[in-house]
């Protein structure tokens, strides 16, 4: 950049506006003059990486200090391994076993642990340095603060590190320095005045032109803003220009033959600090080098100091190294147009070339050298959509957000040293063909029929890391709670980058994933106690899970609660779960007649439990009365439960409630067992009428549990409940009405559609606008009647088929 450019430009101007540019010159020529070469860069910059890859060429220095976390350096070379392919990052968790971490008022009964991440992009100037390091030999020192020793300093009681590159970009983006260069250049966000002035407005700039243009504008920034993470900077600052020090004298290099590359922002650190350093506290330290994606990237995805579209600054990149940045532009609108055709988009060769002209004409209006994604976007929205922008053009944008992104997963060498767990877990993949379908952050669906080995095993391996937090699958709940018909399952498959640090944090319950779901299930069953409903879950698990080793136990457990467990509702919860069990080919794993056996005892355990629930809250209603109509079907529905003892449980908690609401739902359990005749119950419903007016306002609650419950009977009986209810609001005054009318409203819109129905029609004949319609006898052919017993046939045979 010549001097006319220079003192043309909108930083210069910018500059010159600030009482304090001399000091800032001043620092700027210190610290680029210093003997010491320091190069400045912003994390994941494809024009700096470029940039710096020539410096590191040009000096080779003997030693090179990268901000990254301090300790990692043995992970440093199986980065430059040729099967390590970025996205990538260096991970770091801590536990803090002494509870040095723990805050004073606090009873922690489980260590903290603390995880971060240090990712890496083929263009983040970290990993151009760390390869350019490799290849002309020079040793590499890590320089930045472990994220567990930055943990008092945040204050923050997260299990994830705070991203302090975030929080220093939000400030330089807030900086008074940057409004003024924004206010001067025309620039609507911070990523377009970075892309102007230091990715495409940069790539004819001599590198040490380029150098000190990005210091001044750091130094500008961080002397134009408020700093409310100081304390965690300057601990860092401190940190890293004392290990800086300590490195040099201990390798005996001079600081000429050596050079630091770090955020710009920390070119200016006070190197007088005389405070004492940050206390890394002692702990297990696990490390490792894992995949990463770009969708973790995105600052959409939540990266704050990461890209905002990590597959366009690829493209850029690679072309920067061809030696033609002007095509990055082109190749990427090209593959946003032929995304947007394959998901329906009308649009054709013109609105390409629309675009390319429209982009560059953008560029030249706002003064850029050459045109950036912001011009990008700008003409695709313009070109491409015939409509308003934001409704016709909502689909364009999301598949131009998807193309910026890009799903892409990296991968890192076999030589990277994984931990057994983590390798078995590969292993697993590739054996049960799962791997192709976590190659890219993106969802995948995954339909199972338990009859197929391969997919029986599949499902066992699936739960397995489920049971040990490694959430790679998701199970769709479709036909109940459980989310499984008798032989099927599906489900949502999806990497993340979290996977991997989650296997390495249970790498101490076993080396193999069936050895730490198998200690993780162990764990949990041991605290279960008594609770019915998590027990016979657990029993559940451990058979999807095919840990045979503790089938027996999960079984006792799971019988050792129903026995002591005297809850309704969490007994009524573990009978459906036996029953989900007893549906499911799991259960041919456990010895013969045991499954039968708890059923039953769950069954007489609930149904005696049920009385207790008479007087329960209102807050807990909704549970019992589901727990209700479970057992109300199982007792219509099986002969080896005993009906007999849940209708006598039932009319024992319809007789001792003081509860509206609870008694209605009780009277209609027992109508629906054909226990209690319609008509009885809508007397009582009737019988409000005639009592206080305080007893009067009950009769929404009473309606509201019989509604609740009331499904089939309610179609043969909607005649005597709209005359009871007909009775009462004929009784009731005004203010009455109103004060039940909410409650009335509530109960009638718990009815489904067909209910609902027939509950109108009841109300249509009690006020004569409708004729009662007479039953009319089911007919049918002969063939018809064949057709059926052919049916019957042939599904009696495939039941036989399937074992059940």
């Amino acid at each position: 950049m010549s001097e006319a450019q220079r003192a043309t430009s909108p930083g210069a101007s910018a500059l010159a506006a600030l009482p304090e540019a001399e000091v800032i010159v001043a620092q700027v020529d210190a610290v680029l003059g210093d003997d010491l070469y320091w190069f400045p860069l912003r994390h994941h910059s494809p024009t700096a990486a470029h940039v710096l890859a020539q410096v590191i060429a040009q000096r080779r220095p003997k030693l090179l200090f990268l901000e990254g976390p301090a300790g990692m350096e043995a992970l440093l070379p199986t980065v430059c391994e040729q099967d390590s392919r970025p996205p990538i990052a260096l991970y770091s968790s801590f536990r803090d076993d002494d509870y040095q971490l723990a805050a004073a008022d606090l009873e922690q009964a489980e260590p903290l642990q603390l995880a971060s991440w240090y990712p890496l992009l083929s263009y983040s100037p970290e990993y151009v340095a760390i390869k350019a390091a490799a290849s002309i030999g020079a040793e590499l020192v890590l320089i930045d603060l472990p994220h567990y020793a930055q943990f008092r300093l945040n204050g923050e009681a997260e299990a994830e590190a705070v991203d302090d590159e975030a929080a220093i970009e939000r400030a330089l983006e807030h900086s008074r320095f940057y409004q003024g260069l924004a206010r001067a250049g025309g620039f609507r966000r911070w990523n377009e005045a970075w892309d102007t002035l230091f990715e495409h407005g940069a790539l004819d700039v001599d590198v040490e032109d380029y150098r000190r243009s990005l210091a001044l504008f750091c130094a500008a920034a961080r002397a134009t803003y408020h700093d409310d993470e100081a304390a965690v900077t300057r601990a860092r600052e401190r940190f890293m220009w004392r290990r800086i020090q300590a490195q040099l004298q201990e390798r005996g290099i001079d600081p000429g033959q050596a050079m630091v590359v770090c955020g710009g922002f920390h070119l200016f650190l006070d190197r007088h600090d005389s405070d004492p350093l940050p206390e890394i506290p002692l702990g297990t330290v696990h490390q490792a080098l894992v995949p990463y994606s770009y969708l973790r990237f995105a600052e959409q995805a939540g990266y704050g100091a990461g890209n905002r579209a990590p597959r366009f600054y690829h493209t850029l990149y690679e072309s920067i190294r061809r030696g033609a940045p002007q095509t990055a532009i082109t190749t990427h609108s090209i593959e946003i147009l032929q995304a947007a055709r394959r998901r329906g988009e009308r649009l054709a060769s013109a609105d390409a070339i629309a675009v390319e002209h429209h982009c560059h004409l953008l560029a030249q209006l706002r003064g850029r050298q050459q045109p950036t994604l912001d011009d990008l976007d700008d003409a695709l929205i313009t070109c491409c959509v015939k409509g308003d922008p934001d409704t016709d053009g909502a689909r364009l944008r999301k598949i131009m957000l998807e193309t910026h992104i890009g799903n892409r997963v990296g991968r890192v060498s076999a030589r990277a040293g994984r931990l057994p767990l983590v390798s078995d877990y590969y292993r697993q993949l590739d054996r049960l063909e799962l791997a192709s379908l976590v190659e890219h952050e993106q969802v995948s669906l995954l339909n199972l029929d338990l009859r197929q080995p391969l997919d029986r095993a599949r499902s066992a391996f699936l739960h397995r890391l489920r049971q040990i937090g490694v959430g790679l699958g998701e199970l769709r709940n479709e036909r109940d709670v459980l989310g499984n018909s008798i032989f099927k399952e599906r489900w949502r498959l999806s990497w993340n980058v979290k996977l991997e640090a989650a296997l390495i944090e249970r790498s101490l319950d076993g080396d193999t994933v069936v050895a730490a779901a198998l200690t993780s299930l162990t764990r949990v069953l041991s605290a279960v106690d008594h609770d019915a409903a998590r027990s016979c879950r657990l029993l559940y698990e451990a058979l999807a899970m095919d840990l045979p080793d503790i089938i027996a136990r999960a079984a006792m457990t799971c019988s050792e609660a129903v026995d002591n467990d005297s809850r309704f509702v969490a007994l009524a919860d573990a009978l459906a779960t036996l029953r989900v069990l007893e549906r499911s080919l799991h259960s041919q794993a456990l010895r013969e007649g045991q499954l039968a056996e708890l059923l039953l005892r769950t069954w007489d355990r609930a149904c005696f439990a049920l009385p207790e629930v008479h007087a329960a809250p209102r807050e807990q209603h909704a549970a019992i009365i589901d727990a209700l109509k479970g057992l109300a079907e199982l007792a219509l529905a099986r002969d080896d439960l005993d009906p007999d003892l849940f209708a006598a449980s039932v009319h024992s908690a319809a007789d001792m409630t003081p509860v509206a609401e609870l008694r209605g739902a009780f009277l209609a359990i027992l109508v629906e067992i054909r226990r209690l005749e319609f008509q009885l119950m809508a007397d009582e419903l009737a019988a409000f009428a005639d009592t206080s007016e305080e007893r009067q306002l009950l009769a929404g609650d009473f309606l509201h549990g019989v509604l609740s419950v009331s499904t089939t009977a309610l179609l043969l009986g909607a005649d005597a409940l709209v005359r009871a209810i007909d009775h009462i609001l004929l009784a009731v005054r005004g203010e009455v009405f109103l004060a039940m009318l909410p409650r009335l409203r509530a109960a009638v819109e718990l009815l489904h559609a067909r209910h609902r129905d027939a509950l109108c029609e009841a109300v249509a004949r009690q006020l004569g606008l409708k004729e009662h319609r007479l039953d009319r006898p089911l007919r049918s052919s002969a063939a018809a009647q064949a057709l059926i017993v052919e049916l019957d046939r042939e599904a009696a045979e495939i039941m036989a088929e399937w074992e059940l």
